[in-house]
This record gives structure tokens, sequence and C-alpha cells, in this order.
């Protein structure tokens, strides 16, 4: 016989499972009085239900919508014409960053007509830049004066709008959006976050979507005897909607591998980064989708970036470059959204494979043998190099097939990563030194075609990343003579 009484049994410990619900519901019988407290009672009882399918069901994060937009006044009411200045800006920005590289390139060039080709690219590039120069200086010269605004009140530079959608919180609560909102950023932020911006740089604002209850109807009580709790008005109805809030410190990222059994760290849901400067009006190019978290009950480790565009055509030397062939500080490069642990990458999980092309003997499959570099014995790693080790350098023709047992890389959860390369659309990390122009404008032009039907991923307007269980392939193939 059980020795325990039901009052032990029923003790309730903290623990990791703390946060999840003890349901009670009513037992109605014949003749019950029934009061507020107990159709209150029956209403937490299928919330508190609901809310914990959600959670340990469905998981959370934003299921649609919620798109975060920029919304740029008029251009006669931003002040010194500001769009323009930022555009001019970036533009000059772009220019000096392609001078700094063809620089790198004339220095390296392998004879007289190829430096010359060179040396004329960069005197039209600085004529550029200069003309874009002389024209942010004339718009700094033509200020408008302050006391003929065009504008009786001048409007906000830092509005954004957000778009309906619809998310889950990590308590389970359905976050709906049923029209666009807009909103100002400045008045979103704490007195103190304020003069943080008076610097004039550029900071990161995080702008988020929390779930909020709002009474609605106010009422009094109908009849008063000497059970009624209060004699105040009271609000008839609860409205579930939400708020945004913006601050210029990034939220704590979620660090449980299970939303069911462990308390929320933070129930809003996160929906972009900003690129805020104090007296400079928001653009499309400021708004970050990419730190939102997909909707689900674990945000997967995925790939997030490879040092070679999918599908190019290099030429043989450019290719071997890539591959690091004869080069030990070189190799192809992969990153993840997450570190993964360094004992589960091991020979194997990554492999290069050619594909021998050509009028002759072609279609032989050749592995080719490779190795990581710098990689460390122990710990976690967020981003791996893997080099050709034969020292054979590729043929014209050739397929090189790059494979990532993705399925086999743990992350910190001890969950693999989601290596599926969908539409072969993981975006490119880094430009290889190369100085042939033709497999540049290969490269730049490899996937175009996609890129004008699908702008962004089926989960949202983020950036292109592996989805779904699987391994990661990729090709590239290399120029013919």
């Amino acid at each position: 016989m059980n020795d325990h009484s039901h009052e032990d049994i029923c003790q309730d410990e903290s623990g990791p499972c703390e946060c999840l619900p003890q349901p009670v519901r009513m037992n109605y019988f014949h003749g019950q009085l029934i009061s507020e407290r107990d159709l209150q009672a029956e209403q937490s009882y299928f919330r508190e239900k609901l809310r914990h399918a959600n959670r340990c069901l469905h998981g959370y994060g934003v299921i649609c919508g919620m798109e975060v937009h920029a919304v740029t006044p008029p251009d006669d009411c931003l002040p010194d014409e500001s769009v323009k200045r930022k555009i001019l800006i970036a533009e000059i920005s772009k220019l000096e960053s392609e001078l700094g590289k063809l620089k790198v390139l004339e220095s390296e060039a392998k004879d007289e007509e190829e430096a010359k080709e060179i040396t004329e690219r960069i005197e039209a590039v600085e004529a550029e830049r200069e003309k874009l120069k002389s024209e942010l200086d004339q718009l700094n010269r033509d200020r408008p004066d302050q006391s003929d605004d065009p504008c009786e009140e001048r409007p906000s530079l830092h509005l954004v709008s957000v778009s309906c959608g619809a998310a889950i919180d990590c308590e389970g609560n359905d976050v709906i959006l049923h029209r666009n909102r807009r909103v100002d950023l400045m008045g979103l932020l704490i007195p103190s976050e304020h003069s943080r911006l008076e610097d004039g740089l550029p900071h990161t604002v995080y702008l988020s979507i929390c779930y909020e209850e709002c009474g609605r109807e106010p009422t009094r009580p109908f009849a008063i005897d000497d059970c009624a709790t209060t004699r105040d008005c009271q609000m008839a109805r609860v409205a579930e909607g939400v708020r945004l809030i913006a601050s210029l410190t990034k939220p704590t990222e979620d660090p449980r591998c299970d939303p069911c059994c462990n308390c929320c760290p933070e129930p809003c849901i996160l929906l972009a980064a900003i690129e805020l400067s104090n007296n400079e009006p928001i653009m499309a190019d400021d708004i970050d989708h990419s730190v939102r978290r997909r909707f689900g009950l674990y945000d997967p480790t995925v790939i997030t970036g490879i040092s070679w565009v999918h599908g190019a055509t290099y030429t043989a030397q450019t290719a071997n470059a890539i591959l690091g062939t004869k080069d030990e500080n070189g190799g192809i490069e992969i990153t993840f959204s997450r570190p993964v642990h360094v004992s589960t990458i091991t020979p194997g999980t990554v492999e290069l494979l050619r594909i021998t092309g050509g009028r002759g003997l072609s279609g032989v499959i050749a592995a080719m043998e490779g190795e990581f570099v710098d990689l460390p014995e122990v710990g976690m790693v967020d981003r791996i190099r893997f080099r050709d080790a034969t020292g054979e350098t590729v043929q014209p023709k050739d397929r090189i097939m790059i494979i990532v047992r993705a399925p086999f890389l743990l992350d910190s959860c001890c969950r693999p990563v989601e290596g599926l390369h969908i539409g072969g659309r993981v975006p490119r990390l880094t430009l290889v030194t190369d100085s042939d122009e033709s497999a540049r404008k290969e490269e730049a032009e490899a996937g175009l075609p996609l890129k004008e039907i699908c702008a962004h991923p089926p989960h949202g307007p983020m950036p292109w990343t592996t989805s779904g269980p699987g391994n990661f392939e990729s090709w590239i193939w290399v120029a013919g003579e």
C-alpha cells in the first residue's frame, strides 16, 4: 500500500518543468452556485491547454507577414535632401571598394596588356567617384534655409510600417496583427537611448512585437449585493492585441533546445534589425529581417554562406584558387548560422568530386583528396575551410561537385545541421581575386533567372540559407579553352 498521502503526491517542486501548466477544470453539478471566479477558471483551463499545445507541439516564431518596410517622407520634406545624400554616400563607398580590388589586381597583372586594361578600368572608376563626390559637395552647399521649410510640420525620418500577419510567441500566445501598423522608431526608444543617437553615427535598432491584452467596454455591475467584490466600473471585454517595442540592445537569443519544458526567456518576437541615424531617413536597405525566428519548435542551424557561386563557370586558374589547390591557406569556406561541434567535423563530412569533361574520356568521377584548414582540435566553430590537397589542377570543362554531409554535423543542442541546398541560393561570402573579367561576369550572372522569380525564401523576407534535412550539394564548372 502506498504510504504517500494525496497531499504529498500533489506537492509541487520547482524544476525545469515549472513553466508547464497545471490544468484545473470545473466540475459542474446540479444546484451549484456559479460565480465570476468559476467562469474565469473555465476560460483559463482552455486557454492554458491551447497555449501548451502551441508551445509544445508547434513552436513559436513568425508564421506569416509582419514584414517591416521603410516609410520615406516626401522629397521636399526631407532635410537637406538626405535621401539623395545617403544614396550618393553608398555609391561612393562601393566605388572605393572596387578601386581597392582593382589596384590589387593591377599589382598582380601578368603582362603589360592586362595591366593596361585594369589601369583603364581604374581611371574610369575614379572618374565616376569624383563625379559623385562633386554631386555630394553640391548638395552640402545647397542646404535649404530652415526658415524656408516647405513643410508646415516636418514628418519623422524614422517611420516604418509593419504589415499585417500572425505569429506565436514562446509562451504559446497567438500574436495577430490584423492590419498594417505605422510606427515611429524614435518614439519607441527610451530617453537614455535617444542620447546615444546624438553622436550622428548609425546605430542598430531592434524592433519586436509582443502579445498584449487590452480591456474594452467599461461597464458597471448591474446588481450590487454583499457578495460583490467591487462596485467599480469593469471591462466587459478583453481584446487580445499587440504592441511594438524597440531598443538599441539586441534581445537575448533563446538558448533552449526544447521550448516545451523550459521557461520562455523573452516572450516578444524580434521582427527586424534596423540601421538608424539621428538625421537620416530609413531606407529599404537599412532593414534586416535575418534576425527574426522561423516558426517551429527549434530554430535549426543552417549554412548561411559559401565562398563560391553555385553553378558558376570559372577559368581553371580561378577554380584552382577557389579549391585551394597548391595553396595551404586557400580552400572553400562554409559558414553556419550557429557553431557546430568540431568533433563532428570528421573526414568525409566534406567531399570534393571531379567529373571530367571535354571531348575525350569524359564523365569519369574522381574523388579529390582534401583537408580541413585551421580547424581546432576541440570546441565549436561557425565556419570551416576545406582545400584540395591532391595538387592536381582542374582541366577545362570539368565539373567540381562539393558535398557537405550536414546530418553528421551537430550543433550545441546536438541537432543536425539542415543542409538541403534549396534552389542553390546560399549567398556568396567574399570575392575571389580573379583577373579574368569574363569569369567574374559568369559568376555575377549565375542564378539570375531564379532571383527574378524568388525574391526571398518561402519562410519570409530573410536571406536565403539551406533549409530542411539533407546533404548540402553544389557544383561549379571549369570554362573550356
